[in-house]
């Protein structure tokens, strides 16, 4: 009996301690220093997401790079390893108010991936003039934009938010796979 109520206060007090947290407007700083970097990575022909709380960028430019900003305890793991380029965070990364957290991907235009994976819990996902052998997304809350993209093949699995192709091919599959709960499905091509 005791821990029940020792629990309840805890859940109660922890949840009016957020609230009185959010209610009053702070900046990024308040919550953990602000941390921004650009870096340049080796070439790679995968790229795998495994991201808690990110809005994601992956968009075709000069050189093979990798920029983030956001809050200090969010601050993402890279690793390159052969030909994989694998951009992660701490799954006891949390959401608080005034949360930033941008991770920002540039591959040369003209590039071709083996096999782009997404994994992300919350964020917005946006991808513009990629081509990919295999492209595989398993988005939580937030919303995937995928723009004059081409992949092989394409399997979708859309937690809550809105899924837009538009412009994209897919050379070689019939049908693009989706398994959606609560997601708006936005599909064209040229």
């Amino acid at each position: 009996m005791v821990c029940i109520i020792a629990g309840s206060l805890y859940h109660i007090g922890g949840f009016a301690l957020d609230l009185f947290d959010n209610l009053i407007p702070r900046s990024d700083k308040s919550l953990g220093n602000v941390c921004t970097e650009e870096l340049s990575v080796d070439e790679f022909s995968n790229l795998v997401f495994d991201t808690t709380i990110s809005n994601i960028n992956v968009k075709t430019g000069d050189s093979y790079t990798v920029s983030y900003k956001c809050n200090k305890r969010l601050v993402p793991k890279i690793k390159s390893s052969g030909d994989t380029l694998t951009i992660s965070q701490s799954n006891r990364a949390n959401y608080k108010r005034n949360t930033t957290s941008e991770i920002t991907v540039t591959i040369p235009k003209g590039a071709a991936l083996n096999k782009l994976s997404f994994d992300t819990g919350v964020g917005e996902v946006n991808l513009n003039s990629l081509t990919a052998a295999d492209a595989e997304f398993d988005t939580g809350i937030g919303d995937l934009y995928v723009t004059d993209c081409s992949f092989a093949t394409c399997d979708v699995d859309g937690g809550t938010g809105n899924l837009s192709f538009e412009n994209c091919a897919f050379p070689g599959i019939h049908e693009v796979l989706a398994h959606l709960i609560s997601t708006a499905v936005q599909v064209t091509s040229p």
